[in-house]
């Protein structure tokens, strides 16, 4: 996939929610998720409701809620082919557990990438459901 840029933010059908963590964005492209993010200031109104979004956000809410540990959701992270193995390999640690960067860097093969993992880590644009 190719590298995000400014252009590929802002595409797509998003609806806001409000959660514990603040009003979340939830995108939808070609029936997958494609972003879920905080939207903490100035975004339009919701678009369109489809039946994914509600899927996501119900799913989302048994999370917040206790009642949830996993997700069924069909996800399209959009990033670089290092970043999609890293954010692959986040939604292999079990709820309520942790994976260092370094540990996360072993994992996908790449012991002294641990400062490149960190870096996409903080490059999702999918949110709790890529922990």
């Amino acid at each position: 996939m190719e590298p995000k840029d400014k252009a590929s933010e802002n595409v797509g059908n998003t609806c806001y929610y409000p959660s514990p963590l603040g009003k979340l964005g939830i995108t939808v492209e070609d029936d997958a998720i494609t972003r879920i993010f905080l939207a903490n200031t100035g975004h339009p109104a919701s678009a369109a409701e489809t039946r994914l979004h509600r899927e996501t956000w119900q799913q989302l809410s048994q999370y917040f809620s206790g009642q949830r540990k996993q997700f069924d959701i069909p996800l399209r992270p959009r990033g670089t082919a290092f970043q999609l193995l890293v954010w692959k390999e986040l939604q292999q640690v079990p709820y309520g557990q942790t994976a260092s960067y370094g540990q996360i860097a072993r994992r996908i093969g790449k012991p002294k990438a641990c400062r490149a993992v960190g870096g996409a880590n903080n490059r999702k644009d999918i949110l709790i459901i890529i922990p």
